[in-house]
């Protein structure tokens, strides 16, 4: 589920409530929530996926740049693997 559609499902949750439909809001809420928790299970229990970092050679860590490349791509890796453990099923 996209970022844009979940914003438009609580702009509308949030006009139904201003007008006082709340047994509609509450549908729309468990509607959202069902269609999050599919989208969560079609992603097999991940919410954030890992990087791809290439294994460079010897050579290539030796320079700075790559190996702070190297080093990034796997604290990313480290960070989404935690979020997975943590927050998934």
């Amino acid at each position: 589920m996209e970022n844009e559609n979940v914003i438009q499902m609580l702009d509308n949750i949030h006009k139904l409530l201003e007008l006082g439909n709340i047994p509609k809001a509450l549908n729309e809420i468990q509607g959202t929530i069902d269609m999050l928790v599919r989208d969560k299970n079609k992603k097999a229990g991940k919410i954030v996926d890992p990087i791809h970092v290439p294994q460079f050679t010897e050579k290539e860590l030796k320079d700075p740049i790559m190996q702070l490349y190297f080093e990034f791509g796997n604290k990313i890796n480290e960070i989404a693997s935690f979020l997975n453990q943590r927050f998934a099923r």
